[in-house]
């Protein structure tokens, strides 16, 4: 059976291990398909305990006129909505099939899930993009726009070159034509420390009632696909002195994401937008010093 909630509608192919989920209320965005999936998961171990006689004038004796969730499950014999009402011990709470003239019981304890703040079923990120799948990667900051062309094979384009008898192909990136497949001296390749740092940006909160303009954008972030995938367009625009309205190919997406995502400089680690770029520019000139470096010695001992 496919089950959807109120606020989530999955959608899976035939032979898939793994629903997809989109979320279309509070605001529509990629469900996590984890949270989500576990939440239902509990759903179909649920067991009525006990029966009782129900009629909507008591729907406010037990906590159904302002439920904990409201479920509605597509079945071949027709739609069916479960709801969630009021808890009646740390072990009990209430339950009703919409139209039923009776009311149940069950365990509570078997829903991990009831509770969890509404932007956990939500996807995380603000765009989780695959460096197999760009060709161009563009940030800008402030006005200054930094480019880089992206080539990291996919394991496609790896079998192919094998089955070809040609050179395994290589990652290779650049940053405003120079480039910038570096390795700092832990071996970390500091070009895909930085682009793990563009999809590390997450989403923070919803904000359903504000009309912020793409042209306010202080960062953007634009990934052009090499693939047949659309290409996806990140404004961020100032909200408060901690978050940043989220737009997405021009549309206001109804959330927000933390300014921290780009201004962290706690951690070499995990560096946030900003100094992950200083992290590799400062990486391009030592590399760009070191060559340098190496050509003059060349040239002395010539």
């Amino acid at each position: 059976e496919d089950t959807e909630d109120d606020a989530a509608a999955g959608h899976h192919a035939a032979g898939d291990l793994i629903l997809n989920w989109q979320m279309t209320s509070p605001v529509e965005w990629e469900g996590n398909a984890m949270t989500i999936n576990n939440f239902l998961g509990e759903l179909v171990q649920l067991k009525a305990e006990r029966y009782m006689p129900y009629s909507e004038e008591e729907a406010a004796d037990y906590g159904f006129d302002s439920p904990q969730y409201r479920i509605r499950l597509k079945t071949e014999s027709g739609d069916k909505t479960l709801v969630i009402g009021q808890n009646i011990s740390d072990t009990e709470a209430y339950g009703r099939i919409d139209g039923s003239p009776y009311l149940f019981t069950f365990n509570r304890s078997l829903l991990t899930q009831t509770g969890q703040p509404v932007l956990d079923f939500y996807g995380s990120f603000a765009a989780l993009v695959n460096i197999t799948d760009v060709g161009r990667l563009t940030l800008v900051l402030d006005g200054e726009d930094y480019v880089s062309e992206v080539f990291n094979p996919t394991t496609e384009e790896i079998k192919a070159a094998e089955e070809a008898g040609k050179e395994k192909p290589e990652p290779h990136y650049t940053l405003n034509g120079k480039n910038a497949n570096y390795q700092n001296e832990k071996k970390n390749n500091l070009f895909t420390k930085y682009y793990q740092a563009l999809i590390a940006v997450k989403v923070a909160g919803f904000d359903t009632e504000a009309h912020p303009d793409a042209d306010d954008a202080i960062y953007s972030i634009t990934y052009e696909m090499r693939n047949e995938d659309e290409d996806i367009h990140l404004d961020f625009v100032p909200r408060d002195e901690k978050t940043l309205y989220l737009i997405k190919n021009g549309a206001y997406t109804e959330l927000y994401v933390s300014r921290k995502d780009f201004t962290s400089d706690e951690s070499v680690d995990s560096p946030g937008v900003i100094y992950a770029l200083q992290l590799l520019e400062d990486g391009i000139r030592q590399q760009e010093a070191y060559g340098t470096a190496a050509s003059t010695t060349e040239g002395k001992a010539a």
